[in-house]
């Protein structure tokens, strides 16, 4: 599930889940490795906020901007 963070946003246009998942489901038909995203619930009074469900898929998680651990030739791919 994807959804907007708890509190204030920074600005209007971000974390715009609909979004996110209209781009998802237009590159689902192109050779762009996504995952499928299934449904989109704008409806605030499920959850709180808008969401979409997709597929999970094991990767990497990024959470630091200095890629601590990642060679430089990897660094320069992602």
């Amino acid at each position: 599930m994807r959804k907007k963070p708890p509190g204030k946003l920074l600005s209007k246009t971000a974390h715009q889940v609909d979004r996110e998942f209209r781009i998802i489901r237009a590159l689902q038909k192109t050779d762009v490795p996504v995952p499928k995203a299934y449904c989109l619930c704008e409806d605030d009074s499920v959850i709180g906020t808008a969401f979409y469900i997709m597929e999970f898929l094991d990767g990497r998680m990024v959470t630091e901007p200095h890629f601590p651990g990642i060679s430089a030739a990897d660094r320069t791919e992602m």
